[in-house]
């Protein structure tokens, strides 16, 4: 889920993070579990002022309600063969 920074914050912990480059050729932080390692959001240079928000990884129903439903999907070509994306977002491929 993209996120705005001003939307965003993170509530406990502190993140292991690494940066590779990404399909635009730009820098892509992960910020990681430092117990499990499971990806909890990236921060894209191509995107500033965005975070990329792992859905699984965000328990605040509330929140979720208040941010409302996507309205963009990225990577698309990725999606199950038994996947339609979400109903109503708009939809990129991206390399």
């Amino acid at each position: 889920m993209i996120i705005r920074d001003e939307q965003f914050r993170v509530t406990r912990g502190i993140s292991k993070q690494y940066t590779r480059q990404g399909d635009s050729g730009k820098g892509v932080t992960y910020n990681n579990c430092p117990i499990c390692s499971a990806c909890l959001f990236v921060e894209p240079e191509a995107m500033p002022g965005v975070k990329i928000v792992k859905m699984g990884t965000v328990d605040d129903k509330d929140w979720l309600d208040q941010v409302g439903p996507p309205t963009k999907e990225i990577y698309c070509k990725n999606l199950w063969k038994w996947e339609s994306g979400v109903s109503g977002a708009e939809q990129k491929q991206l390399a």
